[in-house]
């Protein structure tokens, strides 16, 4: 399975953070941690820690400007690409 997906939202994630301040950035910046680490993970993250990364970055998206969520939303379509591949559910 490619972790290219995940590696990709990090980085459109990392550039969101950038954009923006206060607990929005903060926690975009975790989340592009988090994906970071899930990239290179010797196992897959399974589909509930996918779903809860995707529902937080809908909460955030919320508390931005339309350019940031429209990049957070970008991240999230990468997220959802790479969790069609995970077995389960």
């Amino acid at each position: 399975m490619s972790r290219e997906h995940l590696g990709t939202a990090s980085d459109l994630l990392a550039d969101a953070a950038d954009r923006t301040s206060g607990d929005p950035a903060e926690r975009l910046d975790a989340f592009a941690d988090r994906l970071d680490r899930m990239a290179g993970a010797d196992r897959d993250p399974d589909h509930g820690r996918l779903a809860t990364v995707l529902l937080k970055l809908d909460e955030i998206a919320g508390d931005v400007d339309p350019d940031v969520a429209a990049t957070i939303q970008e991240a999230r379509e990468h997220v959802t690409e790479f969790r069609r591949t995970v077995e389960g559910v």
